[in-house]
C-alpha cells in the first residue's frame, strides 16, 4: 500500500512537472487547490502589452560593384515590432543611399558612413520588398513576415 502511494505521487509530480516544463500549466495552477468538484479552472493566458521587438542590423555593402544590404533576407513573424538598424558603409559614389520598405510606409535616406534606426511593426504577413528607391537597380533584399 505504501509503494502504491509513493508510485501514484511520483507519477502526479512527473505528471505536474511536465505540464509546468511545457507551459501547459502555470505556477499558479499548480498551486490551486481543488474542492474534489473537479479540477481547478485554467487561467487564461497572460496578454502581452507590447509585441516583442526582433533587431536586425543590416549593413550596405559593394562588392565587384554590385552595391546591397546584407542580410539580404530579414525574417519574423506578424505582430512584432521591427526595429532595424541600418547603416551605410558604400564609400564609392553615389554618397547616399535609400532604404524603403513601401508595404510600411518606410522611406529613408542614408549618407555614407552614417546609421539611421528604423522602428515599425511588421503587421502584414507575407513577401515585402526592400531596396533603395533613388536608386531602384541595386541594394534590394526582402522581408519575410510569417503569419501568427
Amino acid at each position: 500500500m505504501r509503494f502504491a502511494r509513493f508510485t501514484l505521487g511520483l507519477a502526479a509530480g512527473a505528471v505536474l512537472g511536465f505540464g509546468l516544463a511545457s507551459g501547459r500549466l502555470s505556477p499558479a495552477h499548480a498551486a490551486t487547490p481543488t474542492t474534489g468538484q473537479g479540477p481547478a479552472p485554467i487561467p487564461a493566458a497572460p496578454v502581452a502589452a507590447e509585441p516583442v521587438t526582433r533587431a536586425f542590423t543590416l549593413i550596405g555593402t559593394e562588392y565587384q560593384g554590385s552595391k546591397f544590404w546584407t542580410p539580404g533576407t530579414l525574417i519574423c513573424y506578424q505582430g512584432e515590432r521591427i526595429k532595424l538598424t541600418v547603416t551605410n558603409k558604400i564609400m564609392s559614389e553615389p554618397k547616399v543611399h535609400g532604404f524603403s520598405v513601401p508595404d510600411f510606409g518606410i522611406r529613408k535616406e542614408i549618407e555614407s558612413g552614417k546609421t539611421e534606426v528604423i522602428e515599425f511593426i511588421a503587421d502584414k504577413p507575407g513577401i515585402h520588398s526592400l531596396f533603395c528607391h533613388l536608386h531602384p537597380a541595386h541594394i534590394g533584399g526582402q522581408l519575410l513576415v510569417l503569419p501568427k
